[in-house]
């Protein structure tokens, strides 16, 4: 269960996702309806995840973004969006951003954004990592330096490292290649230490130039 601070600007939507989160086990500790609120509430309170509305009339999802990571405050921080383009994307992986979930999903794709990141993993639906990688493909592009980066990987390496830039679940990459979740947390620790990053988002930002496989 995750104690969450939900702001999103549409009442009857809100309603209706605590409903749905509090059924599922977790516990909707505050919501608010805009980002001022977001960044008021977390002065006083200090929930296990905050999901953020992309687009609010006060500046929305990274705006409260910037001021959690400037802050310091260590939470995961999950966006909720209608549709979000790839520059935004862009700037929110950036910025630090933990999860992207679309509001026309499937809800229970939420419930397993939740857990992911309160895990300490990423998550990240395929359809923005999609508008992602076709933001990123501009004859401005450096492959090069992609390629580059991934010669550092072994083969199976690399072979992960494209399926996890691609949004491809922990679960999915270990039933693709035969072998356990155990063993792609492992290889996922070793790409993360011979790239230098530390989380899934910052190799999408990595390898967002390459075609999926």
């Amino acid at each position: 269960m995750a104690d969450l601070l939900i702001a999103d600007d549409h009442p009857i939507f809100l309603a209706g996702l605590r409903s749905f989160l509090q059924a599922h086990g977790h516990h909707v500790v505050a919501q608010v309806g805009t980002a001022s609120e977001a960044i008021r509430t977390l002065k006083s309170i200090k929930p296990d995840v905050l999901m953020v509305d992309f687009h609010m009339p006060d500046g929305g999802g990274l705006q409260v973004l910037t001021h959690v990571r400037e802050a310091g405050i260590e939470l995961p921080v999950i966006f909720l969006s209608v549709g979000i383009d790839g520059k935004n994307i862009l700037d929110a992986l950036r910025l630090g951003v933990n999860g992207l979930v679309l509001k026309n999903n499937e809800p229970q794709s939420l419930v397993e954004c939740i857990d992911a990141v309160t895990r300490g993993e990423d998550w990240f639906e395929s359809a923005m990592i999609e508008a992602l990688i076709a933001y990123q493909q501009r004859p401005d592009t450096r492959a090069g330096d992609i390629e580059s980066c991934l010669r550092q990987l072994s083969g199976r390496e690399r072979e992960i490292a494209v399926c996890a830039a691609s949004a491809a679940r922990n679960r999915e990459i270990a039933q693709k290649f035969d072998i356990t979740e155990g063993t792609v947390k492992v290889h996922l620790y070793h790409i993360y230490r011979k790239l230098g990053i530390s989380s899934r988002g910052e190799l999408m930002l990595m390898l967002a130039g390459i075609s999926k496989t």
